[in-house]
């Protein structure tokens, strides 16, 4: 396999500092108490130890707003009382959205992710704008997001991984990666790299965006006709062998002045 490009290297050195610096974050209680098995699936999954946790934080926040404290109280109980019998299909309506719980199937995670998922949009989405930002805000630090980049490219790419790390708070099934193909001569070539990997279903896929550089601005170009001959190039090499330098030289092709026309 030939040697990685700069390109690839940078972004490559990119997420390895997003992912050294981020934090175990959560759960909300002591592990060492954790009797149910609910709780212990949690304290043993960092994704649901996170997740409880931002359930708690948003929660707590609630609780100094709300106009109607009894009555948030009493949801939240009836959430973690259902969430507590989450095996048992006469008990766990609350927790599952109404929907019956499949146990014993590989889609047992998929429905705690879920689960989880959808308390967290319940509780986040009653918070004030401001409020919503500074607990995005924070948890985003404790991933590793701090500093965003200068280097328009970079920081693009920062952004989208910060939207897509906390889209995907609860859920550990999808991945996105963000590798730069070309970044020179007014022109960004960024191929995105999509895969799924849970309930016991997996599949992957890839595509490109296209981004012509102005001071410091990007504007994306339609790169629909690109990603035929894309998968076209990608579809020749070895995948056992696979060789970034093809697809470097792919994107290198594309001219500057014919999909950006006067933009240099």
């Amino acid at each position: 396999m030939a040697a990685p490009s700069r390109q690839f290297c940078w972004l490559f050195w990119l997420l390895a500092l997003n992912c050294s610096a981020e934090e175990k974050i959560g759960p909300s209680f002591d592990c060492q108490r954790a009797r149910l098995e609910i709780e212990q699936d949690i304290c043993s999954n960092d994704v649901l130890a996170r997740a409880d946790q931002f359930i708690h934080d948003c929660y707590q926040a609630l609780l100094k707003l709300s106009p109607d404290k009894n009555k948030l109280i009493a949801e939240q109980r009836a959430w973690l009382q259902s969430r507590n019998h989450y095996r048992d299909n006469n008990r766990n309506q609350r927790f599952f959205n109404n929907q019956e719980f499949i146990a014993g199937s590989y889609d047992e995670i998929v429905q705690l992710y879920d689960a989880f998922a959808s308390r967290i949009a319940e509780l986040f989405e009653q918070l004030p704008p401001s409020q919503q930002r500074q607990l995005r805000e924070h948890y985003l630090r404790q991933m590793g997001f701090r500093n965003p980049p200068s280097n328009p490219v970079a920081k693009w790419i920062d952004q989208q991984e910060r939207n897509y790390a906390f889209e995907t708070l609860a859920n550990d099934c999808n991945r996105v990666t963000w590798d730069v193909l070309r970044n020179d001569r007014g022109l960004a070539v960024v191929m995105n790299t999509y895969s799924y990997q849970c309930g016991g279903t997996s599949w992957s896929g890839t595509s490109l965006e296209v981004y012509c550089i102005n001071h410091n601005q990007l504007t994306q170009v339609d790169a629909s006709p690109l990603n035929n001959e894309f998968e076209r190039v990608q579809a020749a090499q070895n995948p056992a062998d696979q060789n970034d330098d093809q697809l470097i030289a792919f994107a290198d092709r594309l001219s500057t002045n014919t999909l950006c026309g006067t933009t240099k």
